[in-house]
């Protein structure tokens, strides 16, 4: 048995990085949209807004650097 949640069957269509605020921080979150499911992923807490964005578009970038072609081919 493993730690690590299952993964729905196929590969990721886009990813969306945003930035909430919780507890008087400012969290970075992931959501990876596959076709069946979407699974949210909480990166990492900021203690400045500004800091959070930054990270979230770079986190964003890279993740949907690492998914495979898009569902209409782009």
């Amino acid at each position: 048995m493993t730690d690590e949640p299952a993964r729905p069957a196929g590969d990721a269509i886009t990813a969306q990085a945003f930035v909430v605020r919780e507890r008087g921080e400012w969290v970075v979150v992931l959501d990876v949209f596959y076709w069946d499911e979407v699974i949210r992923h909480r990166i990492q807490t900021y203690p400045t807004r500004r800091q959070a964005e930054v990270a979230a578009h770079w986190i964003e970038r890279s993740a949907r650097r690492d998914l495979s072609a898009g569902p209409t081919g782009f």
